[in-house]
């Protein structure tokens, strides 16, 4: 199955449609969605990128699920993501 086609399937699937209709009606709107597996939350934010031309903040676990979803959504949108690490320095900790 090739990308388009899996961004197709997320892209008609009701539960995303609602999501779309809730930031129409509220700009300001908060979702968690968890419960997904492998690069879903990366195609979920795809559709939602493309569909709702708002500016759009994800917010992972940690930094090397970050970096991990930071390439799969560069990958899928074809364009480049901003990465904001973690504002604090923990002590020990090699970069």
């Amino acid at each position: 199955m090739k990308s388009s086609e899996l961004k197709d399937v997320y892209k008609n699937h009701p539960c995303f449609n609602s999501i779309t209709k809730c930031f129409e009606e509220n700009p300001s709107a908060k979702f968690h969605i968890k419960n997904l597996v492998g690069a879903q939350s990366a195609l979920i934010a795809t559709q939602s990128v493309k569909s709702i031309r708002l500016p759009q903040f994800f917010i992972l676990n940690d930094k090397e699920e970050a970096a991990y979803f930071l390439n799969d959504l560069e990958t899928l949108l074809q364009k480049k993501a901003l990465f904001y690490p973690s504002s604090y320095r923990r002590p020990y900790q090699l970069e």
